[in-house]
């Protein structure tokens, strides 16, 4: 019984960790918009700060401990098909991805031009990969394909 509720620990907190680097890069598009005034921008600043910060690092750390306790407290686990390692790698990616959102939402705040200067598409595409890595996470998690 004490697994469940450190999966769905494990769940809750993956979500918030997901949903803060979903968002994070809409607010970077909202950021390099030509039409943004100079009080938005530090709007926009202070929001992706306290969403990488409160929200999605949080997350990120308390999934990743109950994530670890799961795979220590189930016997078989690491070797029940390659689903897991590839979940793994999957999260390893967007573990990745959390650190370079944590380097932008810095710069932002410290070197706002940098930012500016960058095409929206570019944040744009880069919101993709959360997404993918959502996916393929939930698709190995549940169905466990291999």
């Amino acid at each position: 019984m004490p697994l469940l509720w450190i999966k769905a620990l494990h769940l809750i907190t993956a979500l918030a960790w997901v949903l803060g680097d979903l968002y994070g890069p809409k607010l970077l598009v909202y950021f390099t918009q030509p039409d943004t005034t100079p009080d938005q921008r530090a709007m926009l600043t202070t929001q992706l700060k306290r969403l990488v910060l409160f929200v999605a690092t949080p997350g990120l750390v308390i999934a990743l401990l109950s994530g670890v306790t799961l795979i220590i407290n189930t016997p078989g686990l690491m070797g029940s098909g390659g689903w897991l390692h590839v979940k793994l790698m999957f999260a390893l990616i967007l573990m990745g991805f959390h650190g370079y959102l944590l380097l932008e939402s810095k710069t932002m705040a410290e070197q706002p031009d940098v930012i500016i200067n960058r095409n929206p598409r570019y944040y744009k595409l880069l919101s993709k990969v959360p997404e993918l890595c959502m996916v393929v996470i939930i698709v190995m998690a549940i169905v466990k394909p291999f």
